[in-house]
C-alpha cells in the first residue's frame, strides 16, 4: 500500500491467484478460466484443466494451483462447495455453502504460511 504499486488482475469476476503456478483464475461468463500471472494479462485466457467446476460463483486456489475449492449456485438462492485436488475427483464440502471454509495449504515442512 505505501508503495503505490499495483496490479490489475484478469477481465472476469472472483478472480483469483497461484503465485508459485504464475497464473490467475477468474470467472468469465459461466467458466472458469486461467491466465498468466504477468501484466497486462495480454494473452488470451484458458479454460481451466484438471477440475471439475461447473458454473462457478466463486473460486480459491492453493499457492501452487493445485487445489481447488469453489462454489456453484443452486435453486433458491443456495450454493453448494466443492474441493478438488488438480486431476482428482471433486469432493462436496458443506462448510463452503456459507464461505466458511478454504483449503490453504498444502505447505513445505519449515517454510512459513
Amino acid at each position: 500500500m505505501a508503495s503505490g504499486a499495483h496490479q490489475l488482475g484478469p477481465t472476469g469476476r472472483n478472480p483469483a491467484a497461484a503465485l508459485a503456478a504464475r497464473e490467475w483464475y477468474a470467472v468469465v461468463g459461466t467458466q472458469a478460466m486461467r491466465f498468466p500471472v504477468t501484466a497486462p494479462f495480454a494473452a488470451e485466457p484458458v479454460p481451466l484443466e484438471g477440475f471439475s467446476v461447473d458454473d462457478p460463483a466463486s473460486l480459491r486456489f492453493t499457492h501452487d494451483g493445485n487445489v481447488c475449492t469453489w462454489t456453484e449456485p443452486k435453486v433458491l438462492y443456495e450454493s453448494r462447495g466443492y474441493v478438488q485436488a488438480k486431476g482428482g475427483e471433486r469432493i462436496r464440502m458443506r462448510a463452503l455453502d456459507d464461505g466458511i471454509g478454504a483449503v490453504i495449504g498444502p505447505y513445505p515442512a519449515g517454510e512459513d504460511a
